[in-house]
């Protein structure tokens, strides 16, 4: 298992790998946005990580002669989208559609469930709120990705 950190500097060089599944988490810091004021910086930040970064990613992985399974986490923020999160919302719709489109091919396929919020690094917070369990949400994942 191998760990990428993406960013503007970061390049992958999946061409020749020989990897079969690929687990996209790659987030910013996920922030509301409290001002009533559209904040442009905020949303492209959040659609290089969820969109630019991650079709550059798959694009390697359909230039390659073998296949693999992607797993991209979506958010069910986006049935119910808390006031504030319209930035990071809209960049996750666009992640969505990114993957119904690259989902057209035969060489990757892309698993991209709505997820309930979750204990990760992003969400460790003095304020104590309800999360998932994170293996029974994500072990039936894991399992679809070996099939």
């Amino acid at each position: 298992m191998t760990q990428l950190t993406i960013d503007k500097k970061s390049t992958l060089l999946l061409i020749d790998s020989n990897i079969n599944q690929l687990y996209y988490f790659a987030s910013p810091k996920i922030l509301g946005n409290i001002s009533k004021n559209f904040d442009q910086k905020m949303l492209s930040s959040y659609q290089l990580t969820y969109v630019n970064y991650f079709n550059n990613i798959c694009k390697q992985l359909l230039s390659r002669d073998s296949s693999c399974s992607v797993f991209y986490p979506s958010t069910i923020a986006i049935d119910i989208p808390p006031p504030g999160w319209e930035n990071y919302v809209k960049a996750k719709i666009e992640g969505e559609k990114l993957c119904m489109e690259l989902n057209k091919n035969d060489k990757i396929d892309i698993i991209a469930p709505r997820l309930p919020r979750m204990d990760t690094d992003l969400t460790q917070s003095l304020i104590i709120q309800e999360s998932a369990n994170n293996a029974e949400i994500l072990l039936p994942y894991i399992r679809e990705m070996q099939g």
